[in-house]
């Protein structure tokens, strides 16, 4: 089910503006011409991910699974952000540096 954390990034989707989402479009073209479409989407901020909420997850794995949290590929940190809270350690990685 959506909580509120679900709602405000499905809003946060939305509200970015038509002009805004053509310009980022038209940005990622001429990208793409010297590295790939996810290292652009990357610069660009686009298609940060939300996979589940910290209550979703709580829910998932109960109330605090401690242990370590591992993701490798983090991309912008949002999806380990997310889940840190529940963990005793976290460790992210991302080869991309301004992803990371």
């Amino acid at each position: 089910s959506r909580d509120d954390d679900t709602e405000l990034f499905l809003k946060s989707c939305r509200s970015s503006g038509l002009l805004r989402a053509l310009l980022k479009d038209a940005a990622a073209g001429l990208l793409t011409k010297r590295m790939s479409l996810t290292d652009a989407n990357g610069l660009l901020r686009r298609g940060s991910m939300f996979v589940l909420s910290t209550a979703q997850a709580r829910e998932l794995l109960g109330d605090r699974p401690g242990g370590v949290l591992l993701d490798v590929g983090a991309g912008d940190g949002n999806v380990t952000a997310r889940l840190a809270p529940l963990f005793d350690s976290v460790l992210a990685s991302e080869s991309r540096e301004w992803l990371g």
